[in-house]
């Protein structure tokens, strides 16, 4: 991986209670999406709908711990890692701009 993955490990995954929450936000909306027939993943709108349903503390507690990163690309790039790590198998589209990109890629179903 790039060095512009190290906010997400270096930084965020380290941070058990931001990232576990945001985590579960973003299995429950991959979840939801899996149930539709071959719907793809848009990164943006589920990482936009994943900050919309957490409360004020998340996103006081994000940039009070972490005024470097950028919430729609970490979660972007935990999106992205929990799509590898998903029984189903994942194709995105290429990233036009590394490091800014997670937040806005789009990914396919390859596999059943």
């Amino acid at each position: 991986m790039g060095e512009h993955w190290d906010g997400y490990f270096d930084e965020y995954a380290l941070d058990i209670e931001l990232s576990e929450l945001s985590k579960s936000k973003l299995i429950k909306q991959v979840d939801e999406i899996k149930t539709s027939a071959n719907q793809p993943v848009d990164s943006a709108r589920v990482v936009e709908l994943v900050l919309k349903n957490v409360d004020a503390s998340f996103h006081r507690k994000f940039h009070e711990r972490h005024p470097q990163l950028h919430k729609e690309s970490i979660l972007g790039m935990q999106l992205n890692a929990i799509l590898i790590d998903d029984n189903i198998e994942w194709n995105c589209q290429p990233i036009q701009r590394i490091g800014h990109g997670y937040a806005s890629k789009i990914y396919y179903r390859t596999s059943p």
